[in-house]
C-alpha cells in the first residue's frame, strides 16, 4: 500500500504469477487478484490499484483489462532488459 501524501491511498501490485498450464482457465489468477484488491481496498482503505505490465505481455494486458484496469501511460525502459512498461490502474470509487 502506498500513501500518496494526502488522503489518496492505493495498492501496488508488484507480481502475480500463475503456472502457465493454469493460465486462461478462469480461476487462479482472478482469485489472486480479487484477494489482493480486497486486502488493499477493504482492509487497507485503498481507493485504487496500480501495476506495471510489459508492453510485450498482451495476455497480461487482456487479463487486467478484463478486471477493469485501464492503461494510464507508458514507462520507457522500465525493465532491466530495456523493455517499456504500461502503467495500469483500477479505481474503486
Amino acid at each position: 500500500m502506498e500513501d500518496t501524501g494526502g488522503d489518496a491511498v492505493y495498492g501496488h501490485i508488484m507480481n502475480i504469477a500463475v503456472r502457465r498450464v493454469s493460465q486462461g482457465q478462469g480461476g487462479a489468477g482472478s482469485k489472486l487478484l480479487q484477494r489482493i484488491e480486497f486486502e488493499c481496498m477493504v482492509l487497507g482503505g485503498a481507493g485504487a490499484m496500480q501495476l506495471e505490465v510489459r508492453v510485450s505481455n498482451l495476455g497480461a494486458q487482456r487479463f487486467y483489462q478484463k478486471h477493469e484496469y485501464a492503461q494510464v501511460f507508458m514507462v520507457d525502459s522500465y525493465y532491466n532488459d530495456g523493455e517499456d512498461a504500461i502503467l495500469m490502474m483500477r479505481w474503486f470509487t
